[in-house]
């Protein structure tokens, strides 16, 4: 079972089960998770209990419990105490090779981030339903396979916008589309370990430091899901990014990081080897040469 199968299990109550487990000592019979996740006073039919089955199913799915006959044993040694500290541990999780089963969480994700380059904006998350948008991203996935494969849904499409927003990877409100990607603050929770291994307040070459968040953050720009979802893409519309460009995704995130004084994007003119950030008119950079990790924040 991957993470977005358990439709139920969102991060909140996920990091609530590890909390309890941690609290139990480290295991729990089944019984006593059901009765403490969900107390019998709160339950208003069999769904409560079907949706601790799905919160245990997504700890599960992520590595971070597993089952011992009748018990559950948490494999965390040290569970985050903020929902923040949880969101990293997640988000490594997710980024693990081996993770094959939940690959579709950040597949689908780079999914949207090349077709918001390839349309300009992201209107068309506005403008389509959900389930047009969802058979759009399950068509891209299964692209050159059996096209009755469905990897993605519009079932699996509110656990997975849940995971995104936890994860620092989008906004969700009611005056949003559908979703609305912008991975600024997870950019900002892996700068310390950027820093630790590019340097922070020393300018950095634009294209290291957008290759290093290419293999931290494998959907963004550069990133080995990113370009697998952009070669599928580029094979069903003959549309690829101009090299030596960010998308307007990256863009937006980096810009917004610059003005908050996060890191500083650095631009000289004539650069051969800036990188080209999307078209804003609302703000004066257009390209960058280096990056600087500012020190004293995060």
């Amino acid at each position: 079972m991957s993470l977005l199968s358990d439709t139920q299990g969102r991060p909140e109550r996920v990091w609530s089960l590890l909390r309890l487990l941690q609290a139990l000592g480290g295991r729990a019979s089944r019984g006593d998770v059901d009765t403490w996740m969900m107390p019998a006073s709160f339950r208003d039919s069999d769904k409560s209990l079907s949706q601790v089955a799905q919160t245990v199913g997504s700890a599960r799915s992520l590595g971070l419990v597993d089952d011992d006959g009748d018990e559950l044993v948490l494999l965390v040694e040290d569970v985050p105490a903020t929902m923040q500290g949880f969101a990293d541990l997640a988000h490594y999780r997710l980024c693990e090779p081996l993770n094959d089963a939940d690959a579709v969480v950040f597949q689908a994700y780079a999914c949207v981030i090349v077709e918001t380059a390839r349309k300009g904006n992201s209107d068309w998350l506005a403008e389509q339903k959900a389930a047009e948008i969802a058979n759009f991203i399950n068509r891209v996935l299964v692209h050159g396979e059996d096209s009755d494969l469905r990897r993605f849904n519009k079932e699996k499409a509110p656990a997975w916008r849940a995971w995104l927003v936890a994860l620092g990877l989008a906004f969700e409100a009611s005056a949003l589309p559908y979703l609305f990607p912008q991975p600024a603050e997870r950019i900002a929770r892996e700068l310390p370990a950027i820093a630790a291994s590019l340097g922070i307040d020393v300018e950095i070459p634009a294209t290291k430091f957008v290759n290093e968040l290419g293999r931290r953050m494998p959907y963004l720009d550069g990133g080995s899901v990113h370009k697998q979802l952009a070669d599928r893409i580029a094979a069903v519309h003959d549309w690829r990014q101009r090299e030596g460009s960010l998308s307007n995704v990256l863009s937006e995130a980096l810009r917004d990081l610059h003005d908050e004084g996060v890191i500083e994007l650095r631009a000289r003119a004539d650069a051969k080897d800036a990188l080209i950030l999307d078209h804003d008119p609302g703000s004066p950079l257009r390209s960058f040469v280096g990056v600087v990790i500012c020190g004293g924040r995060r």
